[in-house]
């Protein structure tokens, strides 16, 4: 059977990176459209039979879980400045936002979010971008909003011996007249369903252009350009970055096809093909129980076994190599899909972060990367709300794999008494959202029962409990 003659896996000749903003386009459009399942090069054929197993669409959901966890949290030297950002994390939803966005990332290859701010409707008008306008002041009537970008709809300008520098964003989209009208105050001509709106923004001047016309210019309000634009992986010395799917993407289509063929091999196995030789007419040769033929004098007739020779052997074995390599190529063992017989063995949690490095090593170069986005964007509303630029802002990640308590707990006394720990870094060790807090709390408990007589202010753990909490933990 030529399978090549019913469907082809998707090639992907020519996919060099085209970082135009077309080409870019072109390629986010092919990530985004094979995340949902469109994994064939060509249309299915009358009666043809497709299976489409979308592990792109598992692979990058799963990465998404493993790198956020429990979500992220910040950690600031200003007690009043770590309040402050909380409230606005919680007002967004940005916990829920960043997971979106780490997926929408992961398909196309980059992430954005854009960071304004405006003042509460008693203190002034909005301003020409949608915001009210911007003063920086200390008062908490300001509302801080976080939206994750489209990056299908960014253009950005860089610096030429730096891409890191960003000079000018534009950001287009779409708006129907009213629509025009209630945010950017713009009063527009009825007869067309939308307009298409741009806003270009530099650290000095913002100017709003509606189907291609300057509408206004005006001193950029904020003083920074809002928008934190990021790679999902880094290519060196270049902007944009690569998708989770680049390297999977072929593999993946290929599985699909042989799956798909090896489904009709099946069904024909199960709906059996008769086969005549030397007969002219074969009305009333049907295959049943009770049949009856009869068959001219050297002729023959048999069912076709598409099974014999070991051929389904053969499809299984290829199939079972793309599955690997699909693993492989993705960072993904098999055994973060609870699968690996391995997996169900280990009973330490050294053992489990060796099997599963690959994964490990994956999310900690994501988390660099995030890491730096995160506090660019906590920057951004510490800002908006007043702050300095100076203030100090830590990025503390949940653990990528599940963690025996208790032998951490164990570690972290031992490192805290030999004084190779503080107290504040075991708290974050221990997963605490306010470290500070946590130590101030525990010394004021301390002095307290100090002062009312106890017979020590320190905590004291015997040897017997931190060995069998160390042997607990493997």
């Amino acid at each position: 059977m030529n399978d090549y003659g019913m469907m082809l896996p998707l090639r992907l000749q020519g996919k060099e990176l085209d970082d135009s903003d077309d080409g870019r386009r072109m390629r986010y459009r092919r990530y985004l459209d094979f995340y949902n399942g469109e994994q064939f090069s060509t249309p299915a054929k009358a009666g043809e039979r497709r299976l489409t197993l979308n592990y792109a669409r598992l692979l990058v959901n799963k990465t998404a879980s493993f790198m956020l966890g429990a979500g992220v949290k910040y950690e600031c030297a200003d007690q009043a400045a770590e309040e402050a950002l909380a409230k606005v994390v919680a007002d967004n939803g940005l916990n829920l936002l960043d997971y979106e966005t780490a997926i929408d990332a992961a398909i196309l290859g980059d992430g954005a979010w854009k960071v304004t701010g405006d003042r509460s409707k008693e203190q002034g008008a909005r301003s020409n971008n949608g915001n009210q306008d911007f003063s920086p002041t200390t008062d908490n009537r300001r509302l801080i909003t976080v939206r994750s970008v489209d990056v299908f709809n960014l253009a950005v300008e860089w610096a030429g011996d730096d891409v890191r520098r960003v000079r000018q964003v534009t950001e287009c989209y779409e708006l129907s007249p009213g629509e025009a009208t209630r945010i950017l105050g713009v009063n527009l001509l009825a007869g067309s369903d939308y307009v298409r709106v741009s806003e270009i923004w530099t650290e000095g001047e913002f100017r709003l252009q509606i189907e291609g016309q300057t509408e206004r210019v005006r001193p950029n309000p904020y003083g920074f350009i809002p928008y934190v634009i990021f790679p999902n992986l880094r290519r060196p010395r270049l902007f944009w970055g690569e998708s989770d799917l680049a390297d999977i993407m072929e593999l993946c289509s290929e599985l699909n096809t042989r799956l798909s063929v090896m489904s009709q091999i099946l069904q024909l196995s199960g709906n059996p093909v008769l086969v005549l030789e030397n007969v002219q007419d074969s009305a009333g040769l049907r295959v049943g129980p009770g049949a009856v033929w009869h068959l001219p004098e050297d002729s023959k007739a048999y069912l076709l076994n598409l099974l014999e020779h070991g051929g389904l052997d053969a499809h299984l074995n290829y199939i079972s190599t793309l599955y690997q390599s699909i693993h492989d190529l993705a960072e993904m063992p098999q055994a973060a899909f609870g699968r690996s017989e391995l997996a169900g063995r280990v009973s330490s949690g050294v053992a489990l972060d060796v099997l599963l490095q690959p994964v490990i090593q994956k999310i900690a170069r994501k988390r660099a990367i995030w890491s730096e986005a995160l506090l660019r964007r906590a920057k951004l509303i510490l800002l908006l709300l007043g702050f300095g630029a100076d203030t100090e802002v830590r990025v503390n990640w949940s653990p990528i794999l599940p963690r025996d308590y208790a032998g951490l707990v164990a570690n972290e006394i031992a490192l805290v008494g030999q004084g190779i720990h503080s107290r504040m870094t075991a708290n974050r060790n221990l997963g605490e959202e306010s470290p500070a807090d946590e130590v101030a709390t525990a010394l004021y408990e301390a002095m307290e029962w100090a002062k009312a007589g106890g017979k020590s202010s320190q905590l004291k753990v015997s040897g017997a409990l931190v060995q069998g909490l160390a042997q607990a933990a493997g």
